[in-house]
């Protein structure tokens, strides 16, 4: 009973840390890909904020990034940064 407490405490900060908030998958290797995925892409939302040394969340700058996802670099780097945008 005690390992099984703390695999679902371990599951519970994954999902509150990451963007994990359903496992696709029962398959070991399904649940490790997922995880390594959505690790990957909290460390490079950090390095976004380290590089830009923006003072906004990495949720804010994750959902900039998703909303910009098809737009040219500088437009979702001008907002992350907190310059404002100029119009064309």
């Amino acid at each position: 009973y005690r390992s099984r407490w703390e695999i679902e405490l371990f599951f519970k900060q994954l999902k509150q840390q990451t963007t994990i908030k359903k496992f696709f998958s029962r398959d070991e290797d399904g649940l490790k890909n997922q995880v390594y995925l959505a690790l990957i892409a909290q460390l490079l939302t950090y390095l976004v904020k380290l590089e830009t040394q923006s003072v906004l969340s990495s949720l804010t700058i994750q959902r900039y990034l998703f909303a910009s996802l098809w737009e040219a670099s500088e437009l979702w780097e001008t907002r992350i940064r907190g310059k404002p945008t100029e119009s064309k």
